[in-house]
């Protein structure tokens, strides 16, 4: 009965590779999030973040919270989560 709660649930789509609750914890930077998607970029990478039309400049190691999109070195990686509203 309770292996319905067990259940690795995909929580974000970086890119095109999907995080599952298990691995989503060790997100903590944009970072963490490109590396997800492929890119190794330095700690201090620039990168331009896309949230509801809005952009903001910023580098790798800052915080991570959800966005629409990370462009990196003129790639736009998007970022889709899977959970919540």
């Amino acid at each position: 009965m309770g292996a319905c709660f067990s259940v690795d649930k995909p929580m974000l789509i970086i890119g095109t590779k999907t995080v599952k609750a298990s691995k989503f914890h060790t997100i903590v930077t944009f970072r963490d999030a490109l590396m997800v998607a492929g890119k190794f970029p330095p700690h201090d990478a620039a990168i331009t973040l896309i949230k509801n039309e809005v952009i903001v400049f910023t580098t790798a190691n800052a915080k991570f919270y959800a966005v629409d999109g990370i462009v990196y070195k003129g790639i736009t990686i998007p970022v889709r989560k899977l959970y919540g509203k």
